[in-house]
């Protein structure tokens, strides 16, 4: 059989042809002046699985008849109606839970973010209204709370029997004339720890603007005490305060007696080395309540636990429970009602955008009822498997 070479031999030559050149690559480029349709409700902007709707539900479960009885426009009388409570009410823990401390940039995300225009359902916001709101409401919010935890403690998720306390130094937004010279920051501070030494407390209850206190960063400056006080287990908040005062010492004594007045007086109360008062265990003693607290070390390095002949009753115990190990095994809880703490941070709870002792709590009872919020879900979910 002739091979192809002798097959073709008689044709003649053909030139390979030239490979044309690359063109302009082909690309589909966005064309955002072109009209389009999209039909859509605004329930469809965040998925049926979004958290955000679980914070609306959660709302939508509390008692908000006092916010409702306390607006003005009514059926037949002239009046702009104002935006719904619940609306408030979740906008403001929602912006809470993601860090927006802001009533002006929470009025910016109810315009442009998809789980803030969901919330609103087409009414308009105005950082006005939100700021007010944040802020005018410290009684409600503090039945909310109250209420929350009561809830979870009927559910048996969360016990009262052992409490904590901690304090939380918060920059406050202080003007210019907060910020002193050094000369006069220094005599400010000087006057502060010999005002501590004598742990005045009717002084103390008479300040109400912030003062200068030394922050994580190790800077002075005009800052609030804010007092936290969890339940170690279930990790909920129980209670809050603040205070104007740049140390812990003797307020653990308020803080119980708070707790008393609103029948949650807890069997055992776990506070740091800050807290540490000799009058305090001893009240904290005769009123049927066990203070935890590290004791003050001795320049002398002599042991704090061993008993000393002026020890009152109360300190005597103290010092001998302190020394037990079942004592340090309980008082171990308190690294776990440290996580609050921490967790208001994360939510921006760093530097306050309001001015005032007042304002300043109304925004600390946000984060509370935030974090127990999400607490709540939380246990919840763990409990489920349980119950089933």
């Amino acid at each position: 059989m002739p091979s192809e070479k002798e097959l073709f031999a008689d044709l003649p030559e053909q030139p390979a042809p030239e490979a044309p050149g690359r063109g302009m690559p082909r690309l589909r480029q966005p064309e955002r002046h072109q009209l389009g349709w999209q039909v859509a409700t605004i329930d469809d902007l965040v998925a049926r699985d979004h958290p955000v709707r679980a914070v609306w539900a959660f709302v939508q479960g509390l008692d908000l008849r006092a916010l409702h009885d306390a607006v003005e426009a009514r059926e037949g009388v002239p009046g702009q109606a104002p935006p719904a409570p619940e609306l408030m009410m979740a906008l403001w823990l929602w912006a809470t839970v993601d860090g927006v401390g802001s009533a002006r940039q929470l009025a910016r995300l109810c315009e442009q973010h998809l789980a803030y225009r969901w919330l609103c359902g087409g009414v308009s916001m105005n950082y006005h209204s939100l700021s007010d709101f944040r802020v005018a409401h410290a009684a409600v919010l503090d039945r909310l709370l109250a209420g929350g935890v009561a809830a979870l403690v009927a559910q048996g998720v969360v016990a009262l029997d052992v409490l904590a306390q901690d304090g939380l130094r918060v920059r406050a937004a202080a003007g210019a004339g907060s910020f002193r010279r050094r000369e006069r920051l220094r005599g400010e501070l000087d006057a502060e720890r010999a005002r501590r030494a004598k742990t005045n407390k009717a002084e103390v209850s008479r300040q109400k603007e912030p003062r200068a206190m030394k922050l994580a960063d190790g800077g002075f400056r005009p800052a609030y005490n804010m007092q936290i006080i969890p339940a170690p287990r279930g990790q909920v908040i129980v209670a809050v305060d603040i205070d104007t005062t740049g140390s812990d010492r003797g307020l653990a004594r308020p803080a119980l007696e708070r707790l008393d007045a609103a029948a949650r007086r807890p069997s055992d109360f776990l506070v740091d080395g800050g807290f540490t008062k000799n009058d305090d265990i001893e009240w904290a003693h005769a009123n049927g309540i066990r203070l935890w607290c590290p004791p003050v070390h001795s320049k002398h390095r002599t042991d704090p636990y061993a008993p000393r002949p002026d020890d009152q009753p109360g300190v005597a115990d103290w010092r001998q429970r302190m020394a037990s190990e079942p004592g340090k095994a309980l008082y171990k809880q308190r690294a776990t009602a440290e996580c609050p703490n921490a967790w208001a941070r994360r939510m921006g709870l760093s530097r306050l955008l309001v001015r005032g002792k007042d304002k300043a709590r109304a925004v600390l009872l946000w984060f509370a009822l935030a974090h127990n919020m999400l607490r709540a879900f939380a246990l919840r979910r763990r409990a489920m498997p349980a119950a089933t």
